[in-house]
């Protein structure tokens, strides 16, 4: 009886889904060129229907043709409850779209000679406490900063979003230190951190405030007159962000110069018309968008400038793909233009489940402008596009007994075993199906299979490919997704545990939370030995019943990494004691051990 309810409760879901929701709008197939309006019209329609479609709660869009403003326009609600709609004057977070800005400040400030790329930051910051266990490294450099080369973690998470964060100043005060994920230059990895050292740098050769220097430097120049680095007084306009259907607390950021923007689509699109223009080699920002990493084998494909990524974005026949996006609490936003056409667009949303959809209209915008401007359609992909090429990095080594083995990445603890001629994976506690790709030596398909027996095909996984290969001295696994490929998870071998940590393993519950840390849903954790390997697992908040497993590599008896390569990983893990009880400290966070287990050890990949 009770599958039979839900079986007619799904039903009845399907078909009101299939009623209530309108057919998703059909670009035009052909726009002649000049037939702007066209594009404009279409997309009107498309947002309007992906507002609904989705749910969303509000978004704004401005397009970009050379120096001209084709198109500004808000959609939803900036304020849901109060049922005020979002307008052209409707203000948003950016996130880490500051960052553009930022760095291009700092060029101003390098063509000024006030600042040098090359020079140590430590000339700028002599009071910075950087810590590193890595040997003979290199000083970081205010370009490696500028590209997220610095070595430097994602964030200190704690107090970095509040009501009344501290200032980022507090990044160099006595008591804070700094401890190095990688070494200088080793490996993309966005950092926060490194972009309000640039503040500081800022501020220490200007003798401005950061956002006076941003005043003067940006604002005032480009015109951006309802452009604010964000503070108590900066909530004017400002919408109500969202969090799957309800309001967000108004939380502000400790970290300014990286993702402390407040602004308008149409504030930034004035930014991006700079680009454009023809004095962009006397002000600094052609440096921005110049290619800053092509000897950084770990890197694989991926392309950065200044915080800008250099191609990403499915954009084909337009000649180089620019773009950043911004992301916090409650808020989304993407910036990217075309440069070789002098196209651009700028889409804010105050909807945190909005990062997908405005990604694609973005991309679609774009493509359908540049139908309209040039004649190219993009929306056919290239002849053969769908195969990997076989030449991927400097050193692809293929060896088939490092294949099994065990790896850790963005996704945690993965271990490959090998089953004849294919492999199984265990990830996130998932088992997935690995099977040679006949067309593309070295490549494997995934699949995954349904409650152990049934082979499926997940949408996302459609067209996953994974090798393995040897990078930079390190033991790989790449992933090819959507024509790109990407450093997915380094080979782990697992070292001795340090006596220190051995009677640490239990559950675990953060005793000093904060808003931040509450907008993530972040349940308790649990440290756990297993085959001698110290591990961290929690559920993972956004997809139901995945769970994160995370290895532990300990340095000391006191100190440990989460090892990996790429953002936020190999960031560093300590015992901390506080009052007589002993915590586990992560980037500012005391995680404190609750009841013990009834068998912790009893826990399975």
């Amino acid at each position: 009886m009770k599958k039979q309810i839900m079986a007619g409760f799904f039903i009845i879901c399907f078909l009101n889904y299939s009623v209530s929701h309108a057919a998703e709008p059909e670009p035009p197939e052909d726009i002649a060129i000049g037939n702007f309006p066209a594009v404009v019209a279409y997309l009107n329609k498309y947002i309007s229907y992906v507002i609904d479609d989705e749910d969303l709660a509000g978004l704004n869009i401005a397009i970009v043709n050379n120096q001209n403003l084709v198109w500004e326009k808000g959609f939803g609600y900036a304020d849901v409850e109060n049922e005020i709609p979002a307008t052209v004057e409707t203000r948003y977070q950016t996130g880490a779209v500051t960052g553009i800005l930022t760095a291009a400040l700092v060029m101003q400030l390098v063509d000024a000679g006030k600042i040098s790329l090359d020079e140590n930051i430590q000339t700028y910051i002599p009071d910075l406490n950087l810590k590193s266990h890595f040997k003979k490294t290199s000083s970081i450099t205010v370009r490696q900063l500028l590209s997220h080369h610095a070595g430097l973690p994602l964030n200190l998470f704690k107090n970095s979003w509040s009501e009344s964060p501290p200032s980022f100043h507090s990044l160099v005060d006595s008591k804070t230190a700094i401890h190095a994920s990688y070494p200088p230059g080793l490996i993309y990895a966005y950092s926060n951190i490194g972009y309000s050292l640039l503040g500081i740098i800022v501020e220490r050769v200007t003798g401005l405030s950061f956002a006076q220097a941003m005043q003067k430097y940006i604002f005032q120049p480009v015109g951006m007159s309802q452009s604010t680095i964000e503070n108590k007084h900066s909530q004017d306009k400002l919408a109500v962000g969202y969090k799957d259907d309800k309001a967000g607390k108004r939380l502000l950021p400790r970290d300014t110069p990286a993702v402390g923007l407040v602004s308008t689509a149409k504030d930034l699109s004035r930014f991006v018309r700079r680009y454009f223009n023809k004095v962009i080699n006397k002000n600094g920002l052609a440096e921005t968008i110049r290619v800053q990493n092509q000897q950084v084998q770990l890197d694989i494909e991926k392309q950065v400038g200044f915080t800008w990524y250099l191609g990403g974005l499915n954009i084909k026949k337009a000649g180089p793909v620019i773009w950043r996006g911004g992301v916090t609490p409650y808020h989304r936003s993407i910036v990217a233009m075309l440069p070789q056409h002098k196209l651009g667009v700028v889409i804010l949303s105050n909807d945190s489940r909005s990062w997908d959809e405005i990604n694609k209209l973005a991309e679609k915008s774009l493509q359908l402008m540049l139908q309209a401007k040039t004649g190219i359609k993009t929306d056919k992909p290239d002849e053969d596009s769908e195969r990997p090429p076989q030449k991927i990095v400097n050193h692809p080594n293929i060896l088939k007994d490092t294949f099994a083995s065990a790896y850790t990445g963005f996704s945690g603890y993965i271990k490959l075993t090998e089953e004849g001629d294919s492999y199984s994976a265990s990830v996130m506690g998932w088992t997935l199906s690995l099977h040679k790709d006949t067309e593309n030596k070295n490549w494997f398909n995934l699949e995954y299979d349904l409650l152990g027996f049934i082979p499926i095909d997940l949408s996302w996984l459609a067209g996953v490919k994974v090798r393995p290969a040897v990078v930079n001295q390190r033991r790989v696994l790449i992933v090819y997704y959507k024509q790109h490929q990407y450093l997915f998870a380094v080979q782990y071998k697992p070292d001795k545990i340090h006596q220190g940590w051995l009677s640490m393993p239990g559950e675990y519950q953060v005793s000093n939370s904060d808003a931040l840390l509450e907008s993530m849903k972040i349940k308790n954790g649990e440290l756990l030995i297993k085959n001698n390997q110290l591990f961290f697992n929690y559920e993972f908040p956004v997809w139901y019943g995945l769970s994160l497993t995370l290895p532990v590599k300990t340095i000391s008896d006191n100190e440990a990494i989460i090892p990996g390569l790429g953002t936020g990983l190999n960031e560093s893990v300590s015992i901390k004691e506080v009052n007589g009880q002993r915590f586990i400290e992560y980037s500012g966070y005391l995680l404190k051990k609750q009841n013990k287990t009834e068998d912790f050890l009893n826990f399975d990949f």
